[in-house]
């Protein structure tokens, strides 16, 4: 159940595209990454990619502090070349994946 949820999201995540780049604050990586860092102690944690039969190639982005556990979602809007936010949040909880979910991403 989980995984379809988090599949949907994601799906409609990459597919919004440029549609975010124009309605939501966004920024180059460089300024980001380093306000992000220097504020909330966030760093990129984790990438999720597009599949290759998508045209637009948007990457989601999800930065953390672990310590206190805050979090921030961006979207890579890829022909606009910006980092545009998504969600933030200021609690998190990582969940231990099944014995059987392999250890590295697949696609869906």
């Amino acid at each position: 159940m989980i995984k379809r949820v988090l599949a949907v999201l994601f799906v409609f995540l990459f597919t919004i595209g440029t549609a975010i780049a124009q309605e939501r604050p966004c920024f180059t990586f460089k300024t980001f990454e380093k306000k992000l860092f220097k504020q909330y102690g966030e760093k990129k944690v984790w990438l999720g990619f597009p599949s290759e039969e998508q045209k637009e190639g948007n990457t989601i982005i999800l930065y953390e502090n672990i310590e206190t556990k805050s979090w921030t979602m961006m979207i890579y809007v890829s022909d606009s070349n910006l980092l545009c936010f998504v969600a933030t949040g200021e609690n998190s909880m990582h969940i231990t994946p099944e014995k059987d979910t392999p250890k590295k991403g697949k696609q869906l």
